[in-house]
């Protein structure tokens, strides 16, 4: 298949050489440039005459993997094209301008790329731990002290008996900056970014940025949220903005499935005093889905919220983010709120029912499960 891409991707090309060499006699490649353009205007264009064929084509380029294309394929065959269209007598008359800009010129240009990035990426304000400050790690686990970023000061213990020992140790003794500007900068950066997030819509289900931003709303303010691994994590820590709510993770890809045990441990704990929710992915829920029927038998009120999207979604990113190919990573799920065993049970796969069922969903006595059809690129 991909063979055929590439002979018809050529042969195009040389068709609308022919036709700028016969009619535009434009220099080469602006003449192919211009048509290139008019062919994809025409193709938009044909929408609006037959949508069916218009659908064809765009499903039809959404297969090909243009990745491997262009660097397996066409960029060998454009190195060499450029390569013999060389002037070397022309590069010899110009050598010294040619040495001067080829050194100094990108060394120039990564100096001021490398600086504009450095100054204007939003991301890197408002996600992980940047390295512009000191930073102070607390952890119980002396092996997780400066496993993963460099620290300036690590400290082995239980990080609220910990925090108790500095407030009163240290107490007039602290030279402080107050942060809370930078700090609600950077908060105002990320508000932006998931403003714009929020605007990505697809067919296949709902996006997680919409899913979590809609969640934080009406979720009670004192529940215990019980959050399953990989893409959940990543999404509820981007777009749930907690309130007084207690968290339990098994922390970004360790053990999958967490979600409802950790949810059915908190309620062992608690009881009925506060709500105990769970965010499950399907991948993650399908390791324990028979529990649901334990929360019915022992009339545990936990709120089993999944998000579905039909595959282990952060194992794809990250075969993808290692450029394997995709492998096994697709599911087969029934439909879990059918599958309820005896608790209340909805689907949802529209944005615009998101928020009525979560309202629905906190009003209900007993155990429940709101399935949500998500988009597993959308995350």
């Amino acid at each position: 298949m991909m063979f055929e891409i590439f002979v018809g991707i050529i042969a195009l090309a040389a068709f609308l050489s022919y036709l700028n060499i016969k009619f535009l006699k434009f220099p080469e490649t602006i003449g192919v440039m211009i048509l290139s353009i008019v062919v994809s205007l025409l193709f938009a264009a044909s929408y609006f005459i037959d949508q069916t064929y218009f659908d064809l084509v765009i499903a039809f380029a959404r297969s090909i993997d243009f990745k491997s294309i262009l660097f397996d394929f066409l960029l060998g065959a454009l190195l060499f094209a450029g390569a013999i269209h060389v002037n070397l007598k022309g590069l010899l008359e110009q050598k010294r301008a040619v040495i001067i800009d080829a050194t100094f010129g990108v060394l120039r240009s990564t100096f001021i790329i490398g600086t504009l990035f450095y100054f204007t990426a939003s991301f890197s304000n408002h996600t992980g731990i940047t390295p512009k400050k000191p930073i102070i790690q607390i952890d119980f686990d002396p092996l997780a002290l400066s496993k993963f970023q460099k620290v300036e000061v690590a400290v082995w213990g239980e990080i609220s008996r910990t925090l108790a020992i500095f407030n009163s140790k240290l107490k007039g003794q602290i030279n402080t900056e107050d942060q809370r500007k930078e700090v609600a900068a950077c908060w105002d950066i990320w508000k932006a970014e998931k403003k714009k997030r929020l605007l990505e819509t697809s067919d296949n289900g709902i996006s997680s940025i919409a899913v979590f931003e809609t969640m934080h709303k009406p979720t009670p303010e004192n529940a215990v949220m019980c959050v399953d691994v990989g893409n959940n994590v990543d999404s509820s820590g981007r777009y749930f903005e907690p309130k007084n709510q207690d968290f339990l993770m098994s922390s970004y890809i360790g053990s999958i499935g967490f979600a409802l045990p950790a949810t059915m441990g908190a309620w062992a704990a608690v009881g009925d005093s506060k709500p105990e929710i769970a965010v499950a992915g399907d991948g993650g829920l399908c390791q324990y889905l028979a529990e649901i029927t334990t929360l019915v038998k022992y009339d545990m009120p936990v709120k089993l919220i999944v998000l579905n999207n039909h595959e282990l979604g952060k194992i794809s990113k990250e075969q993808r983010a290692g450029e394997f190919d995709v492998w096994k990573t697709s599911l087969s799920n029934p439909n879990f709120a059918e599958f309820a065993c005896g608790a209340w049970g909805k689907r949802v796969e529209k944005q615009e029912d998101f928020e009525a069922a979560m309202h629905e969903l906190y009003r209900q006595p007993k155990a429940d499960v709101l399935e949500i059809i998500t988009d597993v690129n959308l995350i």
